[in-house]
């Protein structure tokens, strides 16, 4: 079949995550736009209709548990200060409530700006955390791909 040149005006946002897409599914864009037209305007396949809202629901169900995750170890967090700093801090006479709150506005600004600056660079603590146990877990494999090893070479 001969093809027909169009020329359809897209934003740019779009054509990027169309020349993403095209190059993960290893297809020429023009055959990308030809496939999601042909799906758009195809009459409605039940079955297919179903199999795209389970890979979406799929997609959000991930999503929710990684957001549960993500609440309980901010929960957690949040509880552990709390426990910790009660049992180590006492109540300050009257006459250096003063001063402590300036001092405490002053570390909260602080505190902010550091904030600032770990949203603005995409740094979650959650994230950085389940790297460290990932690490964690891949070192404990390779100390025992390294006992096995030794194991057998002498013969234990």
């Amino acid at each position: 079949m001969k093809k027909v040149r169009i020329s359809p005006y897209i934003d740019k946002k779009t054509k990027e995550a169309m020349t993403v897409y095209a190059k993960r599914l290893k297809i020429s864009e023009s055959n990308l736009v030809e496939l999601a037209l042909n799906q758009f305007m195809a009459p409605d396949n039940p079955e297919k209709r179903e199999q795209a809202m389970l890979r979406k629901f799929d997609q959000l169900n991930k999503t929710v548990r990684s957001i549960k995750r993500d609440n309980q170890i901010s929960s957690e967090m949040l509880s552990s200060f709390v426990r910790l700093y009660l049992s180590c801090t006492s109540e300050l006479p009257d006459s250096e409530k003063e001063v402590a709150a300036r001092a405490g506005g002053a570390r909260f600004d602080k505190f902010k700006t550091y904030m600032k600056e770990r949203l603005r660079n995409n740094k979650i603590f959650g994230e950085e955390l389940m790297e460290e146990i990932t690490l964690e877990a891949n070192d404990f494999e390779e100390m025992e791909i390294k006992d096995t090893e030794l194991k057998q070479e002498y013969k234990v």
